[in-house]
């Protein structure tokens, strides 16, 4: 079992909106709603490569209730935090013929201290099952400085690899407590290396930074330029990315940290793990909806994952 933490879960809403403008009426006919944030976006993926995931995740108000309903719906496991607010909503907009994403990201509740007290310990219950735990997305305003870094020390110290694929300050700090892996974006990268990074070579040299401050494995994806890493005994690698007729790439991250992941706890090293993370994110983006592709094409993407030479 796979254990995903979610920080800061929202209600997913997903319109399809061809010709998408501002200042006009759309009417959607068909929307979609999913359990969101992160880390369900994971769980959700996992499933669909046939592996067992957990998530976890504070739920509030009204929302939290259609979010755990939802979960439960697809046939997700749940292990949730109730407090006293309201679980956010997350709005994107795709555009099928001209590719184009908007989002509206609401940022949430506050997150009182002792309600992340009880997510450190329904990890903490959930360790002796676990064969890997990841934490996805932001933290809520509320969470403690420290409060990564204590769920990446209570897994390690439990033996239970943690992957991280978060960002900011609470990133920053739980560095030094030499997490399994940290996977980010090109721009969270930039965030932690204090410069932009705009092509592989610039991101392998920033995995290799990010590394010195305690991460074992460093993976950092680049969007259509595909994804590059190191391994904790020092191993760089590159990948590009297949060609696919893409819809929307929301959730992509997502899709790629669950093939990663599924591919690890089978046995495969960091290099050919991400090279799958890199054919799951591509599927990803065929279909709209984080985490709602199919397994037989990240599978059938896998031959067209291209080697990379970088520096």
């Amino acid at each position: 079992m796979i254990v995903t933490v979610t920080p800061n879960p929202a209600l997913d809403k997903t319109a399809v909106v061809p010709g998408f403008t501002l200042g006009r009426i759309f009417r959607v006919a068909e929307p979609q709603w999913l359990p969101g944030g992160k880390g369900f976006n994971v769980a959700r993926s996992l499933r669909v490569l046939g592996l067992e995931a957990l998530a976890v995740a504070p739920l509030a108000g009204h929302i939290g209730a259609m979010v755990r309903d939802l979960a439960q719906a697809e046939g997700l496991q749940l292990d949730c935090v109730w407090f006293a607010g309201e679980t956010r909503t997350c709005q994107s907009i795709i555009d099928p013929t001209t590719g184009g994403v908007t989002e509206l990201y609401e940022t949430g509740s506050p997150l009182p201290g002792e309600v992340w007290e009880q997510i450190i310990a329904l990890v903490r219950k959930r360790l002796p099952a676990a064969q890997a735990v990841t934490v996805s997305g932001g933290f809520p305003r509320g969470v403690p400085l420290d409060g990564l870094r204590r769920i990446v020390e209570l897994a390690q110290a439990a033996g239970v690899p943690v992957l991280l694929d978060t960002y900011g300050e609470h990133l920053v700090h739980a560095l030094a407590a030499q997490p399994a892996l940290v996977k980010c974006n090109q721009h969270e990268a930039s965030e932690i290396v204090g410069h932009p990074i705009d092509e592989p070579a610039g991101a392998l040299a920033a995995a290799r930074t990010i590394q010195r401050r305690g991460a074992r494995d460093v993976v950092i994806t680049l969007g259509a330029q595909g994804a590059v890493g190191i391994d904790r005994t020092g191993l760089p690698f590159a990948w590009g990315v297949p060609s696919v007729h893409s819809i929307s790439a929301v959730g992509s991250g997502d899709a790629f940290l669950a093939g990663l992941v599924a591919e690890q706890t089978r046995g495969q090293p960091l290099r050919c793990a991400a090279r799958y993370g890199v054919a799951v994110g591509a599927a990803n983006t065929v279909r709209a909806g984080a985490g709602m592709f199919e397994r037989v094409t990240a599978n059938a993407l896998l031959k067209d994952v291209p080697a990379l030479t970088v520096g």
